[in-house]
């Protein structure tokens, strides 16, 4: 029976270790998944393909005549694009100072040689799971729960990459501030849950009228944001200009 990962769809492992003879049983343990294993020899070519590739998850051998995958591991670290790629250590070293030390380095796991193949799958689906709740985390902390829009703490982040990015370009961009009118008095009168449920509706709304390259934001209360690419101020007004006539004729 196929582990649940395993169902769940492919995931790619990229095994580093200067023996080949752990490549040809890597190979031999995982075949029948539904995993693709890459390989590297070396040190320097395992990070080039990690780079290169983003597998979901690394198996890296601690001893290594060039260098060892402590060395290996903290370059992957200092990379954006490899820093959240669990990495299991493989050491034929079973010392538990060994495997603190690969623990307390990143490593999300090892595992001892002789490799066991019960063992081996079993530490892979675990730290695939491992990887998949973290970014679950990591989408949900960007998200208002209320309207599903993007939060501030998004927002604030992606703007600065923006500003950054059409700074060196020259590309425009559009910012649109959306406040809705006399919310106090919804409040007031209504009371705070019939409030929310109109921000609630305004957001999901916001978010079905606008194009996919469209950034939109609750930035706070009965406050959001929409940021465009390429958009000048131009189209950035009839899209306001939409926007207010949507929220005008919503049946709130």
């Amino acid at each position: 029976m196929l582990p649940e990962e395993a169902k769940q769809g492919s995931i790619s492992v990229l095994v580093i270790d200067d023996d080949p003879a752990i490549h040809e049983l890597m190979d031999f343990y995982l075949e029948g998944l539904n995993w693709e294993v890459l390989h590297a020899l070396r040190p320097d070519a395992g990070v080039s393909i990690a780079r290169a590739t983003l597998p979901g998850l690394i198996l890296l051998d601690i001893k290594m005549p060039e260098t060892d995958g402590f060395e290996v591991l903290r370059r992957l670290k200092e990379h954006a694009s490899t820093r959240d790629i669990p990495v299991i250590f493989l050491t034929s070293d079973g010392n538990p100072n060994q495997i603190e030390r690969a623990l307390n380095a990143g490593g999300a796991d090892y595992v001892t040689k002789p490799v066991q193949q019960v063992e081996l799958r079993a530490r892979i689906c675990a730290a695939a799971r491992t990887r998949r709740l973290v970014e679950l985390l990591r989408v949900h902390a960007s998200i208002d729960p209320l309207t599903g829009l993007k939060n501030r703490g998004a927002f604030d982040s992606s703007f600065a990459a923006t500003l950054a990015s059409c700074g060196r370009t020259g590309q425009p961009f559009g910012l649109l501030l959306l406040d809705l009118d006399h919310f106090k008095r919804v409040n007031d009168v209504h009371g705070h849950l019939v409030g929310d449920k109109v921000v609630q509706r305004v957001g999901q709304s916001l978010n079905a009228s606008l194009r996919e390259s469209d950034f939109a934001v609750r930035y706070g209360g009965e406050e959001m944001l929409v940021l465009m690419l390429g958009t000048g101020i131009d189209e950035a007004s009839v899209v306001a200009d939409r926007v207010r006539e949507m929220v005008a004729t919503l049946p709130l």
